[in-house]
């Protein structure tokens, strides 16, 4: 059933894992002999197994609880970890919890077990809260990232389509793309244009860490917008292989997180002449063909 989750394939290996007693918790290293101290890092409980690091200790219950999944006393979270799995891939659906809210567990389990990393290696603390927006939010960006947008006309004569690399889209052209690391302090991005007269020009920036990839396609949009008006360059066919962007335009969907880059966003479209410039999402991107270099990426 795990294999089946609609989730990352990464996601789901290290839920096979946990299943499977493979994650390297404290107690599970010293029965490896790998190090004698069994006590978990987060709440100093005697032995950190698996279901501990990610049902019972305090910060893991704590972001069980502020998340949308009911608990159910008695039944979840219990002392069993194939309890508690069961109740997350049958039980819960059959209690009548919608199939929505339980389709985020997994990426509450792996930021509960990354939470667990940072305090372990980085002596950092994350809040339960902070692990729960985490979650919601990459939960919602790989989601909508599997529905590929269609053509549509937005109400502003904005025409915001998909298309392949091998169909040129008029000049000038501006394609970006944007590079984000988790738990890096900083993330790059950069643009290539091609102008109507044949030049071809290049810009790349590096910007403090934001909260998701989304955020850093979203924010690198922005500044291939602001360098083509300071060019200016009033009508221009932007480009992202970022489909998450593309709907997120298409549909004017409203997402909180990125308010600010929204209303950025349109302030600047304000700036172009032609209202027929388009986001085009790229199913085939290759940046091998644009030299762009960021010294600050590791």
């Amino acid at each position: 059933m795990i294999w089946k989750l609609k989730a990352p394939r990464k996601i789901k290996h290290f839920l096979w894992q946990a299943l499977t007693g493979c994650v390297a918790t404290c107690s599970r290293l010293a029965d490896r002999h790998c190090g004698t101290d069994r006590s978990c890092p987060r709440c100093g409980n005697g032995e950190e197994t698996i279901n501990h690091l990610l049902f019972l200790c305090p910060p893991a219950l704590q972001t069980s609880a502020l998340s949308d999944i009911p608990t159910s006393p008695g039944l979840f979270p219990s002392e069993s970890l194939f309890e508690n799995f069961d109740y997350l891939l049958l039980r819960a659906k059959k209690n009548g919890t919608p199939e929505k809210v339980i389709a985020c567990f997994p990426w509450i389990v792996w930021f509960i077990w990354k939470a667990r990393n940072e305090k372990t290696f980085n002596g950092r603390d994350i809040l339960p809260p902070e692990t729960v927006t985490h979650a919601n939010s990459e939960e919602e960006s790989w989601r909508v990232a599997q529905v590929l947008p269609e053509k549509v006309t937005a109400g502003r004569n904005l025409d915001l389509h998909t298309d392949s690399a091998g169909n040129e889209s008029p000049l000038p052209r501006c394609q970006v793309d944007a590079s984000w690391v988790t738990n890096s302090t900083v993330f790059g991005g950069g643009f290539a244009v091609d102008l109507d007269n044949g030049t071809h020009l290049y810009g790349s920036i590096g910007m403090k860490q934001v909260l998701s990839p989304l955020h850093a396609e979203f924010n690198i949009l922005l500044f291939a917008m602001r360098s083509s008006l300071q060019l200016g360059v009033t009508s221009m066919s932007f480009q992202s292989d970022c489909l998450q962007l593309v709907k997120l335009i298409n549909d004017e969907e409203d997402w909180p997180a990125l308010a600010s880059e929204w209303n950025e966003f349109i302030h600047l479209l304000t700036f172009f002449t032609n209202y027929e410039s388009k986001i085009v999402g790229i199913k085939h991107f290759h940046l091998s063909s644009f030299q762009w270099y960021f010294g600050f990426i590791k």
